[in-house]
């Protein structure tokens, strides 16, 4: 990575010059190259393609006066650039911008400009994922959005724990179209766009708001999300008296709780690897049991239960049947 020294003359670069991109990091200035993307299109950008290109057949179509009209609506709107300098769009740019916006939520292209009005605020996101219950919830601590804004959500793929930076890696998965219907479930969404949540990594989380009259979207609000590892209960002893009882394990909830293994049998002598086998059928979906060590002889030893389901923190272990089951040992997440 290249290191820029700039002078009097040019005190900053910033984007793609030719094949060279400028930026700047917490070190200073800084060059790359570009690199060429190799890989095809996937079906989501070109879907997008689909969009833009849709809303700039609709530009050609439009009268004098009418891109007049988008020219003069855009040169009132003042942005500020990556330098801090304000700048008005482009009557063109200003039309795709929120046309495109008003497609993504589901909305005509408009011909001409709207009345614009500012937009409601909203903010404290909260994103909660317990893989164990299909879970991906976001959530606002507040909003003044109503049912003419839209929710777009967008994330990133599975990433390592360490990542902090995700501006070029977000993509859409899911569209609220009615706001005031947050929160709102996006786990089947993040699985259709990227397949599975891996245990231990990190995913960046971001959403905005669009109006659907105006096509006008807010500042997004940023956060990231770890997909946990599981919950479970580390080295719990077990002792299965001698070899005649059957019995089964589940988490107590005060009542008859829900079962983490169908009852099964010990046989005195068993050895580890026996006892593993047995537990491994009867234990149920969800849960993942690993015997870290047996007694044969007293058919007893200590196991670990493992769950992603993380509504279980905090319950206690008990049996179907009259076992020794330590009940002091909790369901933590981990």
């Amino acid at each position: 990575m290249g290191k820029v020294k700039f002078s009097g003359a040019i005190s900053e670069i910033r984007n793609k010059v030719g094949g060279v991109i400028y930026s700047r990091n917490r070190y200073g200035a800084y060059t790359r190259n570009y690199a060429f993307p190799l890989t095809s299109p996937t079906s989501y950008q070109l879907s997008q393609q689909a969009i833009f290109a849709s809303v700039g057949v609709v530009w050609k179509t439009l009268t004098d006066s009418q891109r007049s009209a988008w020219r003069t609506v855009a040169a009132s709107l003042k942005k500020t650039d990556i330098f801090s300098n304000q700048y008005s769009s482009t009557g063109y740019n200003f039309f795709m911008q929120l046309n495109n916006e008003r497609v993504l939520v589901g909305q005509s292209v408009l011909s001409d400009p709207p009345v614009l009005s500012a937009l409601p605020l909203f903010g404290g996101l909260t994103v909660v994922l317990n893989t164990g219950t299909s879970s991906f919830l976001f959530s606002l601590a507040f909003s003044n959005l109503t049912s003419n804004d839209a929710i777009v959500i967008r994330t990133t793929d599975n990433d390592s724990q360490g990542a902090t930076f995700f501006k070029n890696m977000y993509r859409v998965i899911a569209v609220v179209s009615d706001a005031t219907t947050m929160p709102y479930n996006a786990y089947s969404d993040f699985i259709t766009r990227f397949s599975s949540f891996n245990n231990g990594m990190r995913i960046g989380c971001q959403i905005y708001s669009v109006n659907k009259i105006t096509g006008l979207r807010s500042q997004p609000l940023n956060t990231f999300v770890d997909v946990p590892t599981g919950v479970m209960i580390a080295s719990d002893f077990i002792s299965w008296q001698a070899f005649n009882v059957n019995g089964g394990i589940y988490w107590d909830d005060g009542g008859s709780g829900t079962r983490i293994t169908n009852d099964w049998q010990s046989a005195n002598g068993d050895s580890l690897a026996t006892t593993q086998s047995k537990i491994n059928a009867v234990v149920l979906s969800g849960f993942t049991i690993t015997v870290l060590d047996w007694d044969g002889a007293n058919a007893q030893g200590h196991i670990k239960i493992v769950s992603t389901d993380l509504s279980l923190a905090g319950k206690h272990l008990k049996s179907v049947s009259p076992l020794n089951v330590n009940v002091s040992q909790l369901f933590v997440a981990f």
